[in-house]
């Protein structure tokens, strides 16, 4: 059982009408990632079109890096939360691939932003 949590100190953006990559032995198609990077580990979002194969999460503890596929109109709630939040950790496991995720650091209660 690996699991690792890292603060992101980066991100990157790839958008375009479509993408490609393969997972699980499957063409994926995305039209949209994000990759959260941290000082050792990170965590590539892939944002996937409708009709696309949806490989399950996966952690690789040796590559140091997690992938996450999630629906296209999830992006805009990750890239929100990239862009408003600080700070941010990345959870990964390979016990529990569905439980990869970004998640907060702790926040005063009522904060304006």
């Amino acid at each position: 059982m690996a699991v690792t949590s890292f603060e992101v100190s980066t991100y990157d953006v790839r958008l375009a009408r479509q993408l490609e990559t393969q997972a699980d032995g499957h063409l994926v198609r995305f039209n949209a990632s994000i990759t959260c990077r941290g000082s050792e580990y990170t965590l590539q979002i892939y944002f996937l079109t409708d009709s696309s194969f949806v490989p399950n999460n996966a952690y690789y503890p040796n590559q140091k890096r997690g992938t996450m596929f999630l629906p296209q109109d999830q992006f805009s709630r990750y890239i929100d939360l990239l862009r408003n939040e600080a700070p941010l950790y990345c959870f990964l496991s390979s016990s529990y691939p569905n439980q990869i995720g970004i998640y907060s650091g702790s926040e005063q209660v009522g904060e304006a932003e």
